[in-house]
C-alpha cells in the first residue's frame, strides 16, 4: 500500500515536490500513517474511482490494481 502511495504521489509531481511520511503511535496497539505531497492532486471525478479495480488513469503504463489491492 505504502508503495503505490509513494509512486502515485511521484506521478502527481512531475516536476518535483515535496512527498512527507509520518508515523504516530496512538494509544493502544495502533500506529497511524500519514502520507502527503505537493501534487497537482486530482479532479473529484477521479477521486471517486480511485478503488475500483482495473481504473487506471496510466494507460499503458498501469495494472489498475494499486490503490484497489
Amino acid at each position: 500500500m505504502l508503495t503505490n502511495l509513494i509512486l502515485n504521489a511521484m506521478d502527481a509531481m512531475p516536476d518535483g515536490g515535496r512527498l512527507t511520511i509520518a508515523t504516530r503511535h496512538t494509544p493502544g496497539r495502533d500506529v497511524q500513517v500519514t502520507v502527503a505531497d505537493t501534487g497537482i492532486g486530482m479532479p473529484e471525478t477521479i477521486r471517486q474511482r480511485i478503488f475500483e479495480p482495473f481504473y487506471s488513469t496510466k494507460g499503458e503504463g498501469g495494472s489498475g490494481l494499486g490503490l484497489s489491492m
